[in-house]
């Protein structure tokens, strides 16, 4: 995983607009088809973990968790712990960046 790279993409989308804040707000941006991909802190809770991954399961997007406080910390959030990222050529990226052998998606499909 390339945080540098991770960190610079997700404060870009935030400025673009197409970052969804929060897990009510991620879960409704995968159901309503706006959101491509899930990203969750690894210290999120288990009932939170099941949610994200049993919508990116239902609705073919791919969640990834990334390091502690990885999240609040690049969009500037106390206690953020999920957010879903819009269909746009930038969720291509932030995906590229946190793609390896050691961070496989949790749920979902690729998507377009």
């Amino acid at each position: 995983m390339n945080l540098t790279k991770l960190h610079g993409l997700l404060g870009l989308a935030r400025r673009q607009g197409a970052v969804y804040l929060g897990l009510n707000q991620a879960v409704d941006a995968l159901r309503k088809g706006q959101a491509a991909l899930a990203l969750i802190d690894e210290i999120a809770g288990k009932n939170a973990q099941k949610r994200m991954s049993d919508t990116c399961k239902t609705y073919q997007a791919n969640l990834y968790t990334l390091p502690q406080g990885l999240l609040s910390k690049t969009l500037g959030m106390n206690n953020l712990l999920t957010v879903s990222i819009a269909r746009a050529t930038i969720a291509q990226a932030i995906q590229m960046a946190v793609d390896n052998k050691n961070n496989e998606p949790l749920g979902g499909n690729e998507f377009e």
